[in-house]
């Protein structure tokens, strides 16, 4: 797709291809940024998918200098905004209120959005791929 078919599309539209080619590190870009992340994808970048147990689909982090999180009670995304803000890759984010999932959803959306309390959170399948397993104080 050339630049200027990449121009004429909203953001929304960049942030679809980006899911749909599975290119990371969309989150919260402006659409110039997009442009770029597009234009800069390579087939060869794409790593090979991993089905966990829960049946989610996520795509195997690649060694690099840059540390993961879970967070359980993430509210609408204050901490985790600021810990992808500062460079973290979400793994994964957890909080029991609808609403605030419908938040989380909207300003990260492509994240895995875990609904439900944190309780029933199966951490097992991120054994030795998280660098921090961080919390906001529960509201209750």
């Amino acid at each position: 797709m050339s630049e200027t078919d990449l121009l004429k599309k909203n953001r929304d539209e960049l942030i679809s291809i980006c899911k749909v080619k599975n290119i990371k590190g969309y989150s919260r870009l402006r659409k110039d940024k997009l442009i770029e992340l597009i234009k800069g994808y390579r087939e060869e970048d794409v790593l090979e998918e991993d089905v966990i147990q829960q049946g989610v689909i996520e795509l195997k982090l690649e060694e690099s200098n840059s540390y993961t999180f879970i967070e359980v009670c993430g509210g609408c995304g204050g901490l985790s905004s600021g810990f992808i803000e500062a460079g973290f890759n979400p793994i994964l984010i957890n909080e029991i209120d609808k609403t605030c999932c419908k938040t989380l959803r909207r300003n990260h959306p492509g994240l895995n959005i875990h609904e439900g309390s944190m309780i029933d959170l199966d951490l097992k399948p991120y054994k030795g791929r998280v660098d921090v397993l961080q919390g906001g104080v529960p509201c209750q």
